[in-house]
């Protein structure tokens, strides 16, 4: 008798919708620890490969957001709403910068400016937004009010001796902190702004301790 096994292979495919790639916004590189990676509109889960990458196959939808939860070391972020039709189908990739939180493991040769950002009742005050004058830099303060400056590369500053320090200048002059919040306002509904000065050398960590407004 014979006997003849018809076997049935089904063929099983799966389509990359989509690659994230998270940088360092202080090393310019891939990010120092892990993060949470998720779509808002989906539930769905990626996958790390071995290049850093954060997949995610198989999405039906035509668009969303990618959301980062830093952790300790990164302010959250996300991505621009995304239209999955108009990446690359052989490359979809996304690329989303997380900026260092206080926290961060900054070397001890690194050129910060720390501090706190406070009101009149001595309180720290979270979201405060914080940019340095004539440069690209931004950052923000935690919940408690605490936040942090980083200086590297030279394309956006210069290195000027004085009295034998070496100190960042901007524009030939010391560097200026803008600071304001969307909850601050004056009587005629616009944002208060306030500018610091500060002196900050090479290589050190200056402390500051800023009252807002």
């Amino acid at each position: 008798m014979n006997r003849n096994k018809s076997i049935l292979a089904e063929s099983i495919t799966t389509r990359l919708s989509l690659a994230v790639d998270i940088a360092d916004d202080y090393q310019e590189s891939r990010i120092i620890s892990d993060c949470n990676v998720y779509l808002q509109d989906h539930d769905t889960q990626p996958v790390k490969n071995p290049g850093g990458y954060y997949i995610f196959l198989d999405i039906k939808g035509n668009n969303d957001t990618v959301l980062v939860q830093g952790g300790d070391h990164y302010f959250d972020n996300k991505s621009e709403k995304i239209t999955f039709d108009e990446l690359d189908t052989l490359s979809p990739v996304v690329h989303i910068t997380l900026k260092p939180t206080p926290s961060y493991p900054f070397p001890s040769s690194a050129t910060l400016i720390r501090g706190c950002v406070i009101d009149t009742q001595n309180n720290g005050i979270s979201g405060a937004a914080l940019t340095v004058k004539k440069t690209e830099f931004e950052t923000q303060t935690t919940t408690t009010g605490e936040f942090v400056i980083y200086f590297r590369g030279f394309n956006e500053y210069n290195i000027e001796t004085v009295n034998g320090k070496k100190m960042v200048k901007i524009d030939g002059k010391n560097p200026v902190l803008n600071i304001e919040h969307t909850d601050y306002r004056n009587n005629k509904g616009k944002i208060l702004k306030k500018k610091v000065t500060v002196e900050v050398e090479e290589g050190k960590t200056t402390l500051l301790s800023i009252t807002y407004p």
